[in-house]
């Protein structure tokens, strides 16, 4: 899996309408297909963090409704640890903490040479399509005409950070891999899109490797405790969590006392357990959601 970061060309705002900056995406992509493995959008600067988050979108299956939510057509199931993580030199990847976790969680990560993009293909490819998708959108910082910079117009109506990414996961599941690739297809002798190569890859031997959450949480010296769960959220540390997924859980089962896993890394969010058992359940530090963390 080819691993790497790009700043968007596009200013997003909050949820009161106010601009907070440009997005940064993290991105995996599967070399044998170059079907897109991983995610995490986020306006934090470049850190640990994200890329963790990454790995933590393609290491578990999706929630059920996870289609349903972005407006999904086509999209594989992907799971699973990759036998080899090639990513480059930037501090995120290569940094004591992001190389102990891949250690711990028994992969590899090949370290690309200075200023070699070609030593990562497939990702340079996917990101630099995405990148003129982009211009497409409402907020963008360059036009899609002439490649100049634009300011955003006066009137437009910016993306919330959920919205983009939900533009970006349709294109990255209904348009990108669906797409033909020239190369693959010259290779195959028939037209081959990263979709058709993983479909046909799956029906013959290609099998996800799993990790378990213990095992995944354990790397990142993830801690448990327990607190009260209200119609608000959860008060932990002096902090209020909460998120619509949450609120959802509060629906279903009520107040009371809720475990939860959380790690010292990252103050913004902790995880918390459904009584029944199940996907656990995100929940974010208002305070916090959009802030730059160290």
């Amino acid at each position: 899996v080819e691993i790497d970061a790009a700043v968007l060309n596009i200013f997003v705002r909050n949820e009161e309408g106010l601009e907070i900056g440009r997005p940064v995406l993290y991105v995996a992509i599967d070399t044998a297909t170059g079907y897109p493995v991983g995610f995490e959008l986020t306006i934090q600067k470049a850190s640990a963090l994200p890329f963790l988050d990454c790995l933590r979108f393609m290491y578990f299956p999706k929630p059920s409704d996870f289609d349903h939510r972005y407006g999904i057509k086509h999209r594989i199931e992907v799971f699973g640890k990759p036998i080899t993580l090639r990513v480059d030199n930037g501090s995120e990847f290569i940094g004591k903490l992001a190389t102990e976790l891949v250690r711990l969680l028994y992969g590899d990560s090949a370290r690309c040479k200075p200023m070699t993009p070609q030593e990562k293909p497939f990702v340079e490819r996917f990101i630099g399509i995405l990148k003129t998708f982009v211009l497409t959108l409402p907020g963008t910082t360059t036009s899609s005409v002439n490649g100049e910079q634009r300011p955003p117009k006066p009137g437009e109506k910016l993306l919330t950070l959920e919205e983009l990414r939900r533009e970006l996961f349709q294109f990255a599941y209904d348009k990108y891999s669906l797409m033909v690739n020239e190369l693959r297809s010259k290779r195959y002798r028939k037209a081959v899109a990263p979709y058709d190569i993983w479909k046909e890859m799956e029906a013959t031997f290609t099998q996800p490797v799993p990790v378990s959450r213990d095992e995944f949480e354990r790397s990142l010296a993830y801690k448990r405790d327990s607190r009260k769960l209200g119609h608000d959220g959860i008060n932990f540390d002096g902090w209020n969590y909460h998120s619509d997924e949450l609120a959802a859980l509060y629906g279903q089962h009520g107040p009371g006392m809720y475990e939860f896993s959380y790690t010292d890394l990252d103050a913004q969010t902790i995880y918390v357990v459904p009584p029944n058992g199940g996907e656990l359940v995100p929940a974010f530090e208002k305070v916090l959601e959009g802030s730059i963390i160290d």
